[in-house]
């Protein structure tokens, strides 16, 4: 009888060791399986992340901050048919930035060109126009001098003498009256030219 309860109890002991050892098995399967899905998902996950970003993060993030500053000059390197990523984003508007900054460049260049253009025409213009006005002066002095000889020569005229007489004609000429307006145009413009805000002289 005795003999019977220890074989029973020897009989449940193994089972429950077998037991104990199926679950330890089955336990330690389901750990490793666990591990496994975890480092396969990542591996996935930031495989997936890389090709989205085009780059390492840390490359992605230096390029972005680059771009921010101002700097267009880095270089990017993308996979072959890579369109989509963020790298690829990044180097398009990096390609349209230089655009437009060149773009910029060369039309400030022609303005300034333009400008440069303009001053020198300006100051062409004001020499012309100074050496116009001072062959005025001179031509106006020559016809004061010439009118006041005139008018000192019909002050001396006798009294009675006739009309046609030439110490009669004492007065300015025509010519002399066309150039005295000419000299007063030009002075005129002259002093407008001066006065101009867009005279570079």
């Amino acid at each position: 009888m005795i003999q019977l309860q220890v074989d029973e109890a020897k009989k449940q002991y193994d089972e429950a060791e077998a037991r104990y050892n199926t679950i330890r098995l089955l336990s330690i399967t389901a750990i490793v399986a666990g591990l496994l899905f975890a480092v396969a998902f990542g591996f996935v996950l930031i495989r997936s992340i890389i090709r989205q970003l085009g780059a390492e993060p840390s490359e992605a993030a230096l390029l972005a901050q680059g771009v921010a500053n101002g700097d267009l000059s880095l270089r990017i390197d993308l996979k072959a048919g890579d369109t989509t990523s963020l790298m690829a984003q990044l180097k398009a508007m990096q390609s349209s930035l230089q655009k437009v900054v060149s773009s910029v460049r060369q039309g400030s260049e022609s303005v300034a060109a333009a400008s440069t253009e303009i001053a020198q025409g300006n100051h062409d213009l004001s020499g012309r126009t100074e050496q116009q006005a001072s062959a005025l002066e001179e031509t106006a002095a020559s016809m004061e001098q010439t009118q006041r000889h005139r008018q000192a020569k019909r002050r001396q005229c006798p009294p009675g003498q006739p009309a046609g007489h030439e110490c009669q004609h004492g007065g300015p000429s025509k010519a002399e009256k066309s150039s005295a307006r000419l000299w007063e145009t030009m002075k005129a413009s002259t002093t407008a030219h001066a006065r101009s805000p867009t005279s570079f002289r």
